[in-house]
């Protein structure tokens, strides 16, 4: 490399930095749109983004002579170049739909002769003035890529790929396709009226073979002929022919269109948020009127609106006026005022309705009406209902309201379990004073008028409070237990083992050891080497806290030296179900990495919700019952 360091990557040149890094000199910051640098063309390259497009140029230049770079976002085309556009301003011309990526050095217009090239050196500063010599083409450039051919000629690629030939429009000529072809003076029918032209052998003039009657001067060529109009205008014969205008392309002024027209500020969009970019009349500045509710130079500030300070209360809806500079508020149903923050007051809040009446706002809140307590009438219950008859439905619960001949009186039929004048007091059921001892159950009679009661064992008479005399007939002894009588009293002698007021119990139930070391788990991680030497040969265990619940089932083979120890006992059966006592169950032993079964034996009893095992002691260390659970 020749312009940049050995140390310089990819990533510090684009990042443009200004600092004293020599690795970032290179700077394309000079970016022109709807511009670009032609006839000078170094490579051409397929790229996706300006920033790849710089890259290239930085990166996969020939020979490291890229200034600059030609970038067309429609056709992802990236042309690098080996010039910029102070050097030759002449070659910048107006190309909408481009982008010129120029670099930031010191060659500029006049550094170098005609006959040299300019080289810029990124890397100390300055530049050097350079023999031109060919540039390779790099990727899937090929000499047709830069359009070398003019006028909607076709360009032809040689099969070696280094060289092009133009196939020329009609009426042009030359390597390039840019030399007009004279046309013949008769090509234009300069002679009218039928007359028949004729060419001169020079192809510079013509005759006229005129119709008897007709013509007998020779028609000059009209002036379009010579296309004098550039950058694709449109050329109009003067009536006369003797003279002509140019309609110019977009982009371009003059009179053979040949001049750009600066673009104007608006191009560049400067306007925010959808706003209206308006060019000043001299074309040199601009001016944004702004979408309703933006505001500033740009349109990018948001005007608030009053409703933003949300200035409504109580859920009500806050509506900006269409001017934007006020606001009303749509208060909800009780509310009024500016902000409706005052509580409209409600008829019933007065408490207009006597005599327990009850007070009802009507649906638009402005009214009232009352619904009277039985008795009671008139607008706010205020009249007593003379009690002449059922009108008023003085009896409750159900109960049948009789008028008596006159009318003037009522009797009421209570339903059942109501009485008193209205049937409004309820009589109380027998069983309301739990006459029923000893956790025996209360049943009232259909009538309600009396009770039973259900005795709890053990007990009889009218109140379940007389304690029955029991016989052996009446109870079971669990377990090979036996019942026996002792003056008045009852009871089971249980056999050994057993225990509880009916034998139910197995006395390893009740009496056990707890074993509670974690490490002694089959997942414990290894803290040391342990033998059960310390328990008592018989006695009962129950495993609980961390040690587990249970002795394992199965061999530990992939779990050596868990339950810290050497040699591993385990069951080889199922352990005993529920109420399943002394279970004979076959151990086996894990020992050098290989399951044995083992002559001992230990025997099981689920209690319940637990189960304990009558363990043996060890006296060849190192062996363990290993748990888990």
């Amino acid at each position: 490399m020749d312009t940049f360091s050995d140390k310089c990557s990819y990533v510090f040149v684009l990042a443009l930095a200004d600092v004293g890094d020599p690795c970032k000199i290179l700077e394309m910051k000079d970016t022109v749109e709807g511009r670009y640098l032609k006839n000078h063309e170094e490579a051409n390259f397929t790229e996706q983004t300006e920033a790849g497009c710089i890259v290239k140029c930085l990166f996969f230049s020939p020979n490291r002579y890229c200034q600059s770079a030609n970038y067309f976002p429609v056709t992802k085309t990236c042309l690098t170049s080996t010039s910029n556009r102070h050097q030759h301003p002449e070659d910048f011309v107006y190309a909408p739909g481009s982008v010129y990526l120029g670099t930031m050095n010191d060659c500029a217009a006049g550094s170098c002769p005609s006959d040299r090239m300019c080289k810029a050196d990124f890397l100390n500063g300055g530049f050097s003035c350079v023999s031109p010599i060919p540039l390779p083409r790099r990727g899937n450039a090929n000499p047709c890529d830069s359009s070398p051919c003019s006028n909607h000629s076709v360009c032809n690629n040689p099969q070696d790929g280094k060289n092009y030939t133009c196939t020329c429009s009609p009426g042009y000529t030359g390597r390039h396709c840019d030399t007009v072809i004279p046309l013949k003076p008769c090509v234009s029918s300069p002679c009218s009226n039928g007359s028949v032209c004729n060419n001169t052998q020079d192809g510079k003039n013509y005759t006229c073979t005129c119709s008897p009657g007709h013509c007998d001067t020779v028609i000059p060529l009209k002036p379009c002929v010579s296309s004098p109009c550039s950058n694709g205008s449109v050329c109009n014969n003067t009536q006369d022919g003797k003279n002509y205008t140019c309609t110019c392309s977009p982009g371009y002024t003059g009179r053979h269109c040949d001049t750009v027209i600066p673009l104007k500020p608006c191009v560049s969009s400067p306007c925010s948020n959808g706003s209206v970019c308006n060019n000043t009349q001299d074309g040199k500045n601009y001016t944004c009127t702004c979408s309703p509710g933006y505001t500033g130079r740009h349109c990018d500030t948001v005007i608030p609106k009053p409703c933003d300070s949300s200035p409504c209360s109580n859920g009500s809806v806050c509506n900006n006026t269409k001017d934007g500079k006020n606001y009303t508020c749509t208060c909800s149903p009780g509310y009024t005022g500016r902000h409706c923050d005052t509580v409209i007051p409600k008829p019933c809040d007065s408490s207009p309705c006597s005599n327990g009446g009850v007070c009802n706002n009507t649906q638009d809140g402005k009214n009232y009406t009352c619904t009277c307590s039985p008795g009671y009438t008139g607008r706010h219950c205020d009249t007593v209902i003379p009690l002449k008859s059922c009108v008023s439905s003085p009896c409750s619960n159900g109960s049948v309201c009789n008028n008596t001949q006159d009318g003037k009186n009522y009797t009421c039929t209570c339903s059942p379990g109501y009485t008193g004048r209205h049937c409004d007091t309820v009589i109380p059921k027998p069983c309301d004073s739990s006459p029923c001892s000893n956790g025996s159950v209360c049943n009232n009679t259909q009538d309600g008028k009396n009770y039973t009661c259900t005795c709890s064992y053990g007990y009889t008479g009218r109140h379940c409070n007389t304690l029955k005399k029991l016989s052996c007939e009446d109870i079971v002894c669990q377990y090979g237990g036996t019942c026996i009588t002792i003056n008045d009293g009852i009871g089971c002698v249980c056999a050994f083992g057993f225990t509880g007021s009916r034998c139910e119990t197995p006395i390893e139930c009740v009496e056990y050891h707890n074993l509670s070391e974690p490490d002694g788990n089959v997942n414990a991680a290894r803290v040391g080497m342990f033998c059960d030497n310390i328990l008592i040969t018989g006695q009962w265990y129950r495993f609980v806290g961390a040690a587990g619940t249970r002795l394992i089932n199965h061999c530990p083979t992939s779990e050596h030296q868990h339950c810290n120890t050497d040699n591993q006992v385990w069951l080889i059966d199922d352990q005993p179900k529920p109420r399943e006592i002394r279970k004979e169950l076959r151990n086996s032993i894990l020992a050098n990495y290989n399951c044995y079964e083992w002559p001992g034996k230990t025997n099981a009893t689920h209690c319940n919700d637990f189960i304990v095992y009558q363990l043996w002691s060890f006296k060849n260390c190192y062996i363990r019952y290993c748990t888990e659970g």
